[in-house]
């Protein structure tokens, strides 16, 4: 039988060096597949047709819910490149990759993840059924078939992979990135309205939508995508084991070993000079190490432990900003 509480206590993948430059690759080929795909695809010229609803697709393809989050990905990609470079270099803890990195988060889950999902799933859902509520059949001459899996299959998979590849964790108030995600949907909906009221069809099915079949469309736009909001922190839980320390509001026990290190050396500095255990902690040992891959230290780990918790050896004198920036508390 499975047991739930394995699966969300124990991940199935580890923050490391290794993790961090394959994510560095994989997001490097992402933004290289996005720059070719939309060169390709803005290059088209629609006006040249001689069918005005494809002549329609000139204006209205900026319009393409894909279009949008596509724009997000081109920011998206790079921030990610860099994040993870800085912190492959050890610097992950500087106040502006930090703030880079909260951005990131927030764009991915508040938006990416749920608008490509729902784009895409519905996407092949409505192409397998009737291609036109999509898009004039005549379209596909101009656009090549192979470009609607780049933009709605490779895209969707991308999304997934991030999402597994990405330490994540879910956030103890949810009300920021729900609005996030809220303002563009309302964006998109007001922009998919004006031009319905225009009798501009971004999609020629919306046709079919009437009376309260339009507010009807909304109010599932507005679901499915809160579905897939909610839905990845569920993955996110189990890749990474977050479930069960969030259900019994324990802390990682790698942040309480991080926390007891920097304590016990903070206590320790903090003493006189002619203590025992500060002066054999401050002594150099003569000798040399021996060849090869040297054996990590005690003070290899502090020094990565400040690091992380972006703290210098000059704040560890002062005993009260020392204990509030290292020490590892119970999530409420």
């Amino acid at each position: 039988m499975l047991n739930l509480e394995t699966v969300f206590s124990n991940p199935i993948l580890k923050q490391s060096n290794n993790l961090l430059k394959v994510r560095i690759c994989f997001y490097s080929i992402s933004y290289v597949h996005l720059v070719v795909v939309a060169s390709l695809l803005l290059t088209i010229d629609f006006s040249k047709s001689e069918d005005p609803n494809i002549r329609l697709y000139q204006q209205t393809r900026w319009k393409l819910i894909t279009a949008w989050f596509n724009l997000f990905t081109m920011v998206y990609f790079p921030t990610c490149i860099y994040c993870d470079w800085r912190d492959l270099r050890g610097e992950a803890h500087w106040r502006h990759v930090k703030i880079l990195n909260q951005f990131r988060d927030l764009c991915f889950t508040s938006i990416l993840l749920p608008t490509t999902a729902f784009g895409d799933i519905l996407f092949w859902r409505v192409w397998n059924k009737d291609r036109e509520l999509i898009a004039p059949l005549k379209i596909h001459e101009i656009v090549p078939f192979w470009t609607q899996h780049c933009m709605h299959t490779v895209s969707l998979i991308i999304m997934l992979v991030d999402l597994a590849l990405v330490r994540r964790e879910r956030p103890k108030n949810m009300v920021p990135g729900l609005a996030l995600l809220s303002t563009f949907l309302i964006a998109y909906t007001v922009v998919c309205i004006n031009s319905y009221m225009n009798e501009e069809y971004i999609y020629p099915g919306l046709k079919q939508f009437t009376g309260f079949k339009i507010p009807a469309l909304i109010a599932y736009f507005f679901i499915e995508n809160l579905f897939y909001y909610f839905s990845q922190w569920l993955i996110i839980d189990m890749v990474w084991g977050n479930g069960n320390k969030k259900m019994l509001k324990v802390a990682p026990v790698t942040e309480k070993l991080r926390s007891a290190r920097l304590g016990w050396y903070g206590h320790v500095m903090r003493r006189n000079e002619n203590e025992v255990g500060k002066r054999v902690l401050t002594m150099n040992v003569d000798g040399y190490r021996g060849r090869g891959r040297p054996k990590k230290k005690w003070m290899d780990c502090v020094k990565n432990d400040m690091g992380k918790r972006g703290v210098s050896e000059e704040m560890v004198y002062d005993r009260r900003v020392w204990k509030e920036k290292t020490y590892c508390t119970d999530p409420r």
